[in-house]
């Protein structure tokens, strides 16, 4: 019995070595990439069985009340095996989309979804069962002003406003229906990403912070899916009928777990990954590589026989 990690790009091959860990029945996966350039999701390929996920977005904060991504959790049951594509954002690098001003950055999205290939591809982001929003970002125009104005913490289902410690002006956050763009931020200073990517602030005199994007768990209450031509339904259960259980959705001002242990009020870094093999006690990792694909086969010893 064996899962399957693996990334689409021999450039990265080392990298990933880096960016996985497992720990007993625990797999950890962090954003592999170099560059915005050299970029790949990961491939899993989960046997049958019961895995918990958790996820983190991209986030930054200015202090403890401003910024921040969000976490999510749920229970995924797999009654046969499934592929599944996860895209794990970055701070500040505009894949899976943290962009920047200045020295501010926003947070880029963490995501697990059906179909892969490049990550603003409109059938890949209406094929997202989970997603974490990332922080907007501030937009100090030098590094003397970079906590006012502030970032938008992410969502939750709906991402919160940056703005100007002093105005409180700034872009809105992101919504289950709307935001500057489905599942894509676009322009100067935008949002931090998401289900829908938080508004655009400001980047120039009047200088605002952007708004954080939403976060989506196919069947977790208030959430609404898109159908396969992306129209919203107005249900909490994605298209493809999968959907997890004992879900849980904190937004980037809540109290959540941190991947290094631990909570904090939001988080800030890199998005993570964390799948728990619910079924299994030990896990032992064994790696090969070929010309186009690294790949890791993740060897789990059975609990029970669910």
């Amino acid at each position: 019995m064996f899962v399957k990690v693996r990334v689409e790009n021999e450039a990265l091959t080392d990298n990933i070595k880096a960016s996985i860990n497992v720990s007993r029945n625990i797999l950890t996966l962090r954003n592999p990439c170099t560059s915005k350039d050299t970029c790949s999701p990961y491939i899993l390929e989960l046997i049958r069985g019961s895995y918990r996920i958790e996820m983190w977005g991209a986030g930054k904060k200015m202090n403890a009340s401003h910024g921040g991504s969000g976490y999510n959790r749920g229970k995924l049951r797999v009654e046969s095996s499934m592929k599944l594509y996860c895209y794990i954002g970055k701070v500040g690098d505009n894949w899976n989309y943290g962009t920047q001003c200045y020295h501010n950055n926003a947070g880029a999205s963490t995501d697990i979804r059906l179909l892969g290939g490049n990550w603003d591809s409109t059938e890949g982001l209406r094929s997202r069962i989970m997603v974490t929003g990332g922080s907007g970002q501030g937009g100090g125009l030098n590094a003397w002003n970079s906590g006012d104005p502030y970032p938008g913490p992410a969502g939750g289902l709906t991402g919160f406003k940056g703005g100007n410690i002093n105005s409180g002006s700034g872009g809105n956050g992101a919504t289950q229906i709307g935001g500057s763009g489905f599942g894509v931020a676009y322009g100067i200073l935008p949002g931090g990403n998401g289900y829908y990517a938080g508004y655009n602030g400001y980047c120039s005199n009047g200088v605002a912070g952007s708004g954080g994007g939403s976060s989506f768990i196919s069947g977790h209450p208030k959430c609404d899916a898109v159908d396969q031509d992306g129209n919203h339904t107005g249900l909490a259960v994605h298209y493809s009928g999968i959907s997890f259980s004992n879900t849980i959705m904190l937004d980037g001002l809540s109290f959540l777990p941190l991947p290094t242990g631990g909570n904090s009020y939001g988080y800030k870094g890199n998005g993570v990954i964390r799948i728990t093999a619910l079924d299994y006690e030990t896990a032992f990792r064994i790696t090969a590589s070929n010309k186009f694909t690294a790949v890791f086969i993740i060897i789990f010893s059975k609990v029970d026989s669910n």
